[in-house]
């Protein structure tokens, strides 16, 4: 069963060929809502304890989130209400290469800072590229007043079990 995680204040940085298709670079707010479904998290000890954060304080910039969604598809609707009527849905394979980036608050002079993903969607074939390019026509690529809500679908992964005890992992790690 296809499950839907949404990336607001979407953008399409970068648009190029691959081998398999097209490849788009996004970027999106990073919010603790998509922390919590993508499961990223931090542990860090205070005194003898161990604390698990969860969310956006968990990340500092230039992190590079684990995770990979095998997507389903893609829809970009613009946030910009004069440009709903552009919306954006491409058949995908998956979104991957996520990376946590500070960038400076507009009109803050440096003072204040928001934390953005950027992440790579593939996009099977180049039949859709004249649709892409529609889009980003009409909307703009990169700009922050092109931003969209993108959905993504994806098929949820089987957890997969751990085949030694957190106390073997920790001894493997000291054998290094």
């Amino acid at each position: 069963m296809a499950q839907s995680i949404t990336f607001t204040g979407s953008r399409i940085l970068a648009c190029s060929y691959t081998k398999d298709g097209v490849s788009l670079k996004m970027s999106a707010n990073l919010t603790d809502t998509i922390c919590k479904q993508m499961k990223w998290t931090q542990e860090i000890e205070i005194g003898k304890k161990t604390k698990t954060i969860v969310g956006v304080a968990a990340f500092l910039a230039g992190a590079k989130p684990e995770g990979k969604l095998n997507g389903t598809q893609l829809e970009m609707i613009p946030t910009d209400q004069d440009l709903r009527a552009t919306t954006l849905t491409l058949d995908i394979s998956s979104v991957t290469g996520f990376e946590v980036v500070r960038r400076e608050q507009e009109g803050t002079r440096g003072k204040e800072s928001r934390q953005e993903v950027h992440f790579n969607v593939a996009v099977g074939g180049t039949g859709p590229l004249k649709r892409i390019e529609a889009y980003c026509a009409r909307v703009g690529i990169g700009k922050l007043s092109a931003t969209a809500k993108a959905s993504v679908s994806y098929e949820k992964q089987e957890e997969i079990e751990l085949l030694i005890s957190p106390e073997q992992a920790q001894e493997t790690l000291k054998d290094d």
